[in-house]
């Protein structure tokens, strides 16, 4: 089995300028790295802005930026990449969800077709693997192990990526295979639609059995979207308005705010995460989002859920599968392509934001 390892810096850390400078890579066959290289590219961007402007910067690249300046650029560097790609079995990275936008926006950039490939997280294995390091960098999963490597040079990071994945392989046996199984791994996968992150089923129903706050405001956000779909319209109270619910209602009690979204569809209304824009919000006792509320949206009209409820006449439901729903939020497709707003902003930020370095 040939295993492709790599890493991607950029020279902005932005993912929408054609800002990548270097794609790192390690080649193993049948557990053995037989090619180790830091590919070179000299990015678009005119400037290597790698900090605020007048702090040092946040992000140290291993070579001069006259290495980079010196190369080639992206277009000439394509196939070469493109056929590493093209010659693994498997595909790995850590924590390569930066490092698929930089690819697929240098495509992009460039008017190259994207690259199809399926890729292994190894953060994510990492973190199923040793529960301590979940979400931890690349420095601390490599320390754990051992593992010395110069970091943010894409090859060296390719390297300790590898040597990781080897120390987890030991768990499972030594099988790719067994190892993904023993998770319950789903692989990445890249394409011209954009990537889809690699995920794992076990850790899904992790997270849903721990009942933390940030998945149930996954679920909440994704009642907001569908509710309409699943609710039968029984008044227009809410029409053309937006309602709101507070996170101390929903994080001691997701249900309640499922109903609290579903009734406020079925008035016509629509759910609305924002304290600044929403025209309804319904706020728990002593309940200090309310008081953000209060000031920095004065047209907001605050209600219990008690006031709530007898305004509408009541609460309904809808169903939902929060299993479901939350596995399509870890599987959901990212474009990697900058929208209107984005670019907007971006373009609104970028004079004076980033420290100049060539």
């Amino acid at each position: 089995m040939k295993i492709l390892a790599f890493d991607i810096e950029s020279c902005t850390g932005a993912p929408w300028d054609g800002s990548l400078c270097s794609f790192g890579y390690v080649l193993a066959e049948n557990g053995v790295a037989v090619r180790q290289e830091d590919i070179l590219v000299n990015p678009l961007p005119k400037f290597f802005t790698l900090g605020k402007f007048g702090e040092a910067p946040t992000l140290k690249l291993a070579y001069p930026v006259s290495a980079f300046r010196s190369s080639p650029r992206f277009n000439a560097r394509f196939s070469a990449i493109k056929g590493l790609f093209e010659e693994a079995d498997l595909v790995i990275g850590f924590s390569v969800q930066n490092d698929m936008k930089y690819l697929n926006n240098a495509c992009d950039a460039f008017s190259l077709p994207r690259i199809n490939f399926e890729f292994l997280d190894v953060q994510v294995l990492a973190g199923l693997a040793l529960p301590e390091y979940k979400n931890m960098g690349l420095r601390a999963v490599a320390a754990h192990y051992g593992i010395e490597f110069t970091e943010h040079r894409s090859d060296e990071d390719a390297r300790a990526t590898y040597e990781i994945f080897l120390k987890l392989l030991e768990i499972s046996g030594g099988s790719a295979e067994r190892l993904i199984e023993k998770f319950s791994v789903v692989k990445g996968k890249n394409g011209a639609a954009g990537h889809v992150n690699c995920y794992s089923i076990e850790d899904v129903r992790s997270r849903l059995d721990s009942g933390g706050k940030s998945v149930k405001k996954i679920l909440v956000h994704y009642y907001g979207e569908h509710a309409g779909e699943r609710v039968v319209r029984r008044g227009d109270l809410f029409e053309n308005k937006t309602v709101g619910v507070s996170e101390y209602i929903y994080a001691p009690d997701t249900p309640l705010a499922r109903k609290i979204i579903a009734t406020a569809a079925a008035e016509g209304g629509t759910f609305d995460s924002s304290l600044q824009s929403c025209d309804y919000f319904v706020a728990a006792e002593n309940d200090k989002a309310a008081y953000r509320v209060k000031k920095i949206n004065r047209g907001c009209k605050i209600l219990s859920v008690g006031e709530f409820e007898e305004i509408c006449g009541g609460l309904i439901d809808c169903e939902f599968d929060d299993f479901a729903v939350l596995t399509a939020h870890y599987g959901q497709l990212y474009t990697d392509r900058e929208t209107p707003e984005e670019r907007a902003a971006r373009l609104a930020k970028r004079k004076g934001n980033g420290r100049k370095t060539d």
